[in-house]
């Protein structure tokens, strides 16, 4: 008996780990900066809904963006950037060889290539949405190194921007409610609770709007995440500590 319920046990533990898995697959891309030659990258194989559950959804970014094989990394050139994202225009290509000429040691340690990568996003001609997602990305990444001061400068940045983007007059519903939610927690992040809570009552509109819209599946979403916001405290790392009885996190 005890064999057998150790049995059922371990099969269940295999597949709570199966079911919220991922896996990389080895895959090569062309070099932006030199013609004929190519990037060995890793490409994500297998994934689920379940890594929007994770706790880096406090920040809106998600798997594969917040692992450092979602940073593709070329060895020749020296070029990096986020996965996919490997679209050059004449004069990003210019600026970015400009400067790997001026500094050219490649990145060897983790925060050397964040740091680097941020270097890089700083010539290219991105709109203010990417680049408060490339800030959202490595604020996730320094605080899993638990460098929750950079994190922080990071998030700063980012939510500096957040009302130019909400003004945008053609900025979706989805996307708007990204922002107010977002809006929510680095406010409260930042000891601002009156702020949050004006993000919070802007954010409580748009979930009205958004019934019966495009929109209404990604507010859904938000509106079960939202519950979370009210336990993030000063400082430190985003990720709130949740009551035992409190809503439920995910992944």
């Amino acid at each position: 008996m005890k064999t057998t319920i150790a049995l059922i046990l371990l099969g269940y533990l295999i597949f709570i780990s199966a079911a919220n898995s991922t896996s990389w697959g080895e895959s090569e891309v062309a070099d932006p900066l030199l013609p004929g030659e190519t990037c060995k990258v890793r490409e994500p194989m297998s994934y689920g809904s379940y890594i929007y559950r994770w706790e880096s959804k406090y920040d809106q970014v998600f798997w594969p963006l917040i692992d450092m094989e979602g940073i593709w990394h070329c060895e020749k050139s020296g070029f990096m950037a986020l996965i996919g994202d490997f679209e050059l225009n004449p004069e990003e290509a210019l600026r970015i060889k400009t400067f790997l000429d001026t500094h050219p040691a490649a990145p060897v340690s983790r925060a050397d290539k964040l740091v680097r990568l941020d270097a890089l996003y700083a010539l290219r001609d991105k709109n203010a949405d990417y680049r408060n997602i490339v800030s959202r990305v490595l604020a996730r990444q320094y605080q899993s190194m638990k460098d929750y001061e950079t994190a922080n400068q990071y998030r700063a940045e980012a939510f500096a921007a957040f009302e130019g983007i909400l003004a945008q007059p053609d900025l979706d519903l989805a996307k708007r409610a990204q922002y107010l939610y977002l809006g929510v927690n680095y406010a409260r992040q930042f000891g601002q609770m009156a702020l949050s809570e004006d993000y919070e009552r802007r954010l409580s509109i748009v979930m009205t709007d958004a019934q019966g819209t495009e929109a209404e599946y990604f507010i859904e979403y938000i509106r079960e995440l939202l519950p979370d916001s009210q336990y993030i405290t000063p400082d430190g790392p985003l990720d709130p500590e949740l009551p035992e009885t409190g809503p439920e996190t995910g992944g």
